[in-house]
């Protein structure tokens, strides 16, 4: 009986824990709450941090695995772009993909899809801000290419996982 007792009061005893915020975190979420809206230019570089080899060597060639993958994010009240730029020389590539913007308590994130008939991209955004004009970045992307032929030698879908940092300017 008395474990029965103990296992009804166990839930109720980790809801209690779980509601009891310390006062500086209650100040840090008071002070996020008075950032300015997320509206406007951002702009940053992500690193790859897991790719397929083929695209880590071709990445390594161009330079861009030691300078990293440039991207902005425009956001307007009622569209957003988003831009590349694959290398320090080359210019900013406007994205033709659908996009889809997902706002969250602590940043936002950018769904962007793209289809080709016989292949398809996906590319998931992930910015948490960690200052009010500062915001973490994840980019997890995800290629399926059907198009290939047994002797071409490429693979039929990859993806890559990406970790870098963007401003607002």
């Amino acid at each position: 009986m008395k474990f029965l007792v103990l296992l009804f009061a166990l839930p109720f005893s980790v809801f209690a824990q779980a509601q009891k915020v310390s006062p500086e975190i209650s100040k840090k979420i008071e002070s996020i709450k008075k950032y300015s809206p997320l509206l406007g230019e951002w702009e940053g570089k992500y690193f790859i941090k897991s790719a397929p080899d083929e695209l880590i060597e071709i990445m390594a060639k161009d330079g861009s695995d030691k300078t990293g993958i440039g991207i902005k994010i425009i956001l307007k009240e009622k569209s957003t772009e988003v831009y590349f730029k694959y290398t320090s020389e080359s210019d900013w590539e406007k994205s033709d993909a659908n996009i889809q913007v997902v706002p969250d308590k602590l940043g936002w994130h950018v769904y962007l899809t793209r289809e080709g008939g016989n292949w398809l991209e996906r590319i998931w955004l992930s910015i948490a801000r960690t200052k009010e004009k500062t915001g973490a970045l994840t980019v997890t992307r995800t290629v399926h290419n059907w198009y290939n032929t047994e002797n071409s030698g490429a693979p039929d879908h990859y993806y890559t996982f990406g970790a870098g940092e963007l401003k607002k300017i």
